[in-house]
């Protein structure tokens, strides 16, 4: 019914406007970084040395 004839049913005659327009140049807003962010990064940071487990394998899979 995509294109059905009668008004407010599919799409039929349906018409959009879309605008782009610049936005004003303004400098990067980053919030500061509290201490318990630091933490987290360096607990992250010390999670992520240790070695990960390698699932690759060969396909196809030989049984």
């Amino acid at each position: 019914m995509a294109d059905a004839p009668e008004p407010g049913i599919g799409d039929h005659g349906e018409r959009h406007l879309i605008q782009l327009w610049p936005a004003p140049a303004t400098p990067p807003v980053h919030p500061t970084i509290s201490e318990e962010d630091l933490q987290a990064r360096a607990e992250y940071a010390a999670n992520r040395s240790a070695l990960l487990t390698d699932y690759t394998t060969d396909l196809p899979v030989q049984n």
